[in-house]
């Protein structure tokens, strides 16, 4: 039930900013599409949160970090797009970013962009970071899942959603941007529980900095293929400074 209380504020922003903006005369908001953005990042978080409590259901032994979760939502994100593009022609491979075609005159600004996170984390290391180098499987798991599972359905998913419900509006893939950005600057800084929520402002801001910059890479190079990369380096970065 936490999960879900922490869900519901995690969107509760951007459906009441959608919301403001329609009334405004932003555009019309296809309501159904952003409820399917919502139940889609449900069934993700119950994947990663909930599969590996499954009897039976194959799991690393001894890891300390959540493989088995991080891999059964790739899976379900995975089959979510297939649904998506059975769902409406307006969803394919290439608004959902599941090309290695990159828009003209997108690499430098993506690399960039890229060198401008790996900058932000190394510097925030160098400040406050506690110096310990990181284990084999901190470095592993930094290198591969966090950019597969997460672009996949924040900068992939999410993104042709969100989208797909402002389609009446001007700038609408931007607009998606932002509130897809926001969903997971706050997925990463604010958690509820009924003993007691956690909220942490820097980090907020920080994976809001960073989601900012993977979404423009996402926009400008019309790929996830570049993102994945971004954030995986990223978070390497992030421990070996």
């Amino acid at each position: 039930m936490d999960l879900f209380i922490s869900m519901a504020i995690w969107w509760a922003p951007v459906v009441v900013l959608a919301g403001i903006l329609q009334a405004m005369g932003r555009g019309a908001v296809g309501w159904l599409w952003l409820a399917a953005a919502v139940a889609a990042f449900a069934l993700y978080s119950v994947a990663i949160f909930y599969a590996p409590l499954i009897p039976g259901f194959p799991r690393i032994e001894g890891a300390q970090y959540n493989w088995t979760g991080k891999a059964a939502a790739i899976a379900t994100t995975l089959a979510m797009m297939l649904v998506a593009m059975r769902a409406s022609p307006a969803i394919t491979r290439e608004t959902l970013g599941l090309t290695l075609r990159q828009n003209a005159g997108s690499l430098r600004p993506a690399l960039l962009a890229t060198a401008a996170m790996i900058a932000i984390v190394v510097t925030l290391q160098l400040i406050g970071g506690d110096g310990q180098p990181p284990d084999a499987e901190t470095l592993a798991y930094q290198a591969i899942v966090p950019g597969i599972d997460e672009e996949l359905i924040f900068r992939g998913l999410l993104l042709a959603l969100v989208a797909t419900a402002l389609a009446k509006w001007q700038h609408g893939w931007r607009w998606a941007g932002v509130f897809v950005t926001v969903i997971f600057a706050f997925g990463h800084s604010f958690f509820y529980m009924s003993e007691g929520s956690q909220f942490d402002p820097v980090a907020l801001v920080v994976t809001g900095v960073l989601g900012g910059l993977m979404m423009f890479i996402r926009l400008r190079t019309g790929s996830i293929a570049i993102p994945i990369l971004a954030h995986n380096l990223t978070n390497v970065a992030n421990q070996l400074a």
